[in-house]
């Protein structure tokens, strides 16, 4: 017994040392992961789904387009099944955990207002589903139906500790109402204040991390129904327009490849952040938003076949939160390099990660080519949105590396600050023989 319990405490103690570690950001050599003791299984548990709903539509007719959006677990296969409709609906992840989806109802579809839909989520082999509680059409439920007329926020100044955020409700009276705020706070209760008006409040904390688009619903229950609305306007009182900056390929430059990743990021300063559901992306006169990966931090969109030579222009629309129109148009050329833009001997370029994309939590690994022998200088700078550090600027590397014989070069950073939303900007400069290039790099944390 003595044995046993010198195992178990000594076991105890290797797994709070490898947390410590961990936690701490050491790294000793390589560690595995230490396995479950036999005949212990660690479960995977199921995604969740936080609401389910579609856009409200006057009439079901054919031609009409349905939009439905998903929030829950991030990374997860998101999928909508209609009765009566053969084939499933796939979902896109817009932002971390929150999924979108249209359907444009056929001439031999019959769907209506109280045909059953379901959202499923799916990650491995787990997943939840839920059926949408509301009517697809407008007046399509019973009169005991819950519904929610209007969900808004008295916008505040500035996003910082100690700001309170006071959220209005009206809609079904005598019904149980609560707010959600992203990762932040999940179901908070609102007062109802006379009858079908309900009030909820929320005092913001120093470590709160409020990224741009943050996901806010409401939930109202009324007798086992219920009705969800998303927050559609901004926190703040928000009147600069959002830009678009750090266009890839740069304006009036040659691509480096016949398929290029054309991509940006988008800029809202303090303001309310970017609406990304009314982002719009136009390539060459064509409309290719759907074809695109668009999220409130950046969009980027690659050809699906090599571009012949010639001139392109990418136009991009956006709004924030609060309504204010942003845009942004750039052009490029592809295969007609000009004297400018004629490859150098001496170049300077990043292989991984890609420009304007998104880099998982934990330590970023950056590789790039460049002459050989060149001196390469990086610094790093974060912004974040957590509410303590809320648009501040913060260096998380300064350093020198060598690129090798082959002009290969490497280097890792890491952030104190791991919220999603933080975006790094990263600088980079090759000197050799007296001769300097320069790149910059933007980087979004998911």
């Amino acid at each position: 017994m003595e044995r046993m319990d010198s195992r178990v405490h000594g076991a105890r103690t290797l797994v709070a040392v490898l947390t410590t570690l961990a936690w701490t950001g050491t790294v000793l050599g390589t560690v595995a992961a230490p396995l479950p003791p036999a005949g212990i299984t660690i479960a995977q548990s199921a995604p969740a789904i936080d609401s389910f709903t579609a856009g409200e539509v006057d009439d079901l007719s054919p031609g009409t387009e349905l939009v439905f959006t998903v929030e829950g677990s991030p990374k997860a296969k998101a999928t909508i099944s209609i009765a009566g409709v053969a084939s499933r609906l796939s979902l896109r992840e817009v932002e971390p955990g929150v999924y979108e989806g249209r359907y444009t109802i056929k001439r031999n579809d019959r769907i209506t207002g109280k045909t059953v839909v379901r959202a499923t989520l799916a990650q491995g082999r787990r997943s939840t589903s839920l059926q949408l509680a509301q009517p697809l059409a407008a007046g399509g439920g019973a009169d005991s139906a819950v519904r929610i007329e209007r969900f808004a926020v008295d916008p505040v100044e500035r996003l910082e500790p100690g700001a309170e955020l006071v959220f209005r409700l009206t809609g079904t009276p005598d019904s149980r109402a609560s707010f959600t705020i992203g990762d932040v706070v999940r179901d908070r209760p609102m007062e109802q204040t006379t009858p079908g008006s309900y009030e909820g409040r929320y005092t913001i904390r120093r470590d709160d991390n409020f990224p741009p688009g943050v996901a806010i619903t409401a939930l109202l229950e009324n007798r086992g129904r219920t009705a969800r609305s998303r927050l559609e306007q901004g926190l703040i009182n928000d009147k600069e327009a959002p830009t678009v900056q750090n266009v890839t390929p740069a304006d009036r430059t040659a691509a480096e490849s016949p398929r290029p990743l054309v991509s940006a990021v988008f800029d809202d300063g303090r303001g309310s952040g970017v609406d990304s559901k009314s982002v719009r992306v136009r390539f060459d006169g064509r409309d290719v938003t759907k074809d695109a990966t668009i999220t409130a931090n950046f969009f980027n969109f690659q050809p699906k076949r090599d571009l012949p030579p010639g001139e392109y222009r990418v136009e991009v629309d956006l709004k924030d939160l609060s309504g204010n129109v942003g845009r942004g148009t750039w052009s490029f050329d592809v295969g007609r390099a000009s004297a400018a833009t004629r490859p150098e001997p001496f170049v300077l370029t990043v292989t991984s990660p890609a420009n304007n994309s998104q880099v998982p939590g934990g330590p970023v690994t950056v590789t790039g080519k460049t002459a050989a022998g060149a001196s390469v200088s990086a610094d790093v700078q974060a912004t974040t949105s957590v509410i303590g550090l809320f648009g501040v600027n913060q260096n998380v590397y300064k350093g020198t590396v060598q690129a090798d014989a082959q002009g290969n070069f490497s280097f890792q950073f890491s952030s104190p600050v791991t919220a999603a939303g933080t975006r790094y900007e990263v600088n980079l400069s090759a000197v050799k023989d007296g001769k300097t290039r320069q790149q910059k790099l933007i980087l979004i944390q998911q």
